[in-house]
């Protein structure tokens, strides 16, 4: 069985931090969370600002943990998207540029030769749609 591990991505603050635990305040209306670092144990925020990202519970090819948000690039240098698939109860390599566009199934074997190289939150431009450009008339 595989780690259940998180992330958080910062939405105000623009960083990208581990999470220890969750937590709920007493009257049940905001989900916090507390890195639980030694640095600052008690370092918590509310979850309006926060965006939760699961470990998928596979490696890149250098051993880098590789979490839902992931951008990957293959040996041949085409980018896929560790993305979780509701319907299909599972994660999918996606086109980062176009999610709803279904490469395969994630699995160790469509990933461990492929090396992250950022997630759609801190790397936004490894997102955007590229441009076509217009073929010109004749």
């Amino acid at each position: 069985m595989r780690p259940i591990k998180f992330r958080v991505f910062n939405t105000a603050a623009k960083l990208m931090y581990p999470v220890a635990h969750f937590g709920l305040k007493c009257d049940g209306t905001k989900l916090q969370w507390m890195d639980g670092s030694d640095e600052n144990p008690n370092f918590r925020f509310t979850y309006a600002f926060l965006i939760y990202m699961q470990f998928t519970g596979l490696h890149d090819k250098n051993g880098k943990e590789i979490y839902e948000g992931d951008i990957l690039q293959s040996e041949t240098g085409l980018k896929y998207m560790a993305d979780w698939h509701d319907e299909g109860s599972g994660y999918l390599l996606v086109n980062p540029r176009n999610p709803t566009s279904i490469i395969s199934w994630f699995n160790a074997n469509s990933c461990g030769a492929m090396e992250i190289i950022g997630n759609k939150y801190e790397n936004p431009e490894l997102t955007e749609p590229l441009l076509v450009m217009p073929k010109k008339k004749k």
